[in-house]
């Protein structure tokens, strides 16, 4: 049995948008939940209540069409490599090995510029900055924030490049959707890395790594489809429902296949194959997968659950499997609304924005 966690003395946990009502927690209490009846809160969660979404009749139509457009696209123009910006990785590599020391990260830091402003950043959150003048030395940085956080802010630098609206033209047409693909990934990453740790898995980086790239597709997907719609090769304008039915189609496919092209591990290609999937391989070791899902799906309902309408039973499924308690999944909760939230602030995002929001992008554009 896990043991319920504790947050380190002194620092306040910000309350989550899926966190229980004090009430709700007076009523249910949590003495009952120990021993065979530990894990029975899971069925009482009313976010987690089942969610119907009707799809107007045209819908599925359009998904079958985008799905294959997309699909043959992406196989055909997929990114290479060196779409991840090589110093970024270098210093991800570095950061990794015990035996570099601060100086070989500080010098690599230095010669990138994304990297050192987001690592200045993170030094000056509220996380780490405890008052004075403000750090502004990449030395003091990297010391004060560690080099595990080091490696996490470049893993994020390098994804971002993937999302880089500057860099493709296409990418202007969905802002808020390619915004919102990286607040979550990073999201996602931050929480399962955390999580990972807390559940003492024993490769919390590897859950890091996964909760990053698990939904890559969706954003080779939306590449391909805004190429397809800036080129006018699409024969409508599709609605966001069926732009989001398209991704879930396309994504654990094309994840797969950029995994691989980019040479990742194959731990982590495993988890972007199977994560959807509910027959998993007898080999596997899937505890990382599970976490990885759950705080996706923790994720989703807090930002978008109308347009998530499984992520209630993935997390019922994820918190039974990992043995999750009534403390643990409230203060998880926290955490990943925390996390989504220092993401925006890390990278400078302007905020997160629900499907529905690109919805009416797509419609302004045309």
């Amino acid at each position: 049995m896990v043991a319920d966690w504790e947050e380190p003395p002194g620092r306040k946990v910000p309350q989550g948008p899926t966190q229980l009502l004090p009430r709700m927690v007076a009523r249910m209490g949590t003495a009952s939940y120990n021993d065979e009846a530990r894990f029975d809160f899971i069925d009482d969660l009313p976010e987690l209540r089942p969610v119907t979404r009707i799809a107007p009749p045209d819908e599925e139509h359009q998904i079958a069409i985008l799905t294959e457009l997309v699909r043959d696209h992406a196989a055909t123009f997929r990114p290479d490599p060196a779409s991840f910006p090589a110093l970024a990785l270098r210093v991800m590599d570095r950061a990794q090995d015990r035996r570099a020391g601060v100086d070989q990260i500080v010098s690599l830091v230095a010669q990138d510029v994304a990297v050192s402003a987001a690592v200045l950043r993170v030094c000056n959150s509220s996380l780490y900055h405890r008052g004075g003048a403000p750090v502004m030395n990449i030395r003091t940085a990297v010391s004060q924030i560690g080099l595990d956080e080091v490696r996490r802010i470049a893993a994020g630098v390098a994804s971002r490049s993937l999302y880089d609206m500057e860099v493709v033209s296409e990418f202007e047409l969905f802002r808020r959707r390619w915004t919102d693909l990286f607040r979550r990934s990073m999201t996602v990453a931050f929480s399962a890395g955390w999580l990972g740790a807390k559940l003492k898995t024993g490769m919390p980086e590897r859950a890091f790594l996964a909760g990053m790239f698990h939904d890559i597709g969706k954003t080779i997907g939306l590449r391909s489809l805004s190429a397809l719609l800036m080129g006018g090769q699409l024969p409508f304008q599709p609605s966001d429902g069926a732009i989001d039915g398209m991704l879930e189609q396309v994504h654990v496919g094309i994840g797969v296949t950029m995994h691989e092209a980019w040479s990742l591990p194959d731990d982590l290609t495993a988890i972007c194959r199977y994560h959807h999937a509910t027959d998993l391989p007898p080999e596997m070791d899937a505890r990382d997968l599970h976490i990885v899902r759950l705080c996706s799906a923790l994720d989703d309902l807090q930002t978008a659950p109308a347009f998530h309408v499984e992520a209630g039973e993935t997390v019922r499924g994820c918190l039974r499997t990992l043995e999750i308690s009534f403390k643990q999944y409230r203060l998880l909760t926290a955490r990943v609304a925390a996390f989504s939230e220092q993401v925006v602030g890390m990278f400078g995002l302007p905020g997160a924005a629900p499907p529905a929001a690109a919805a009416q992008e797509t419609s302004q554009a045309s």
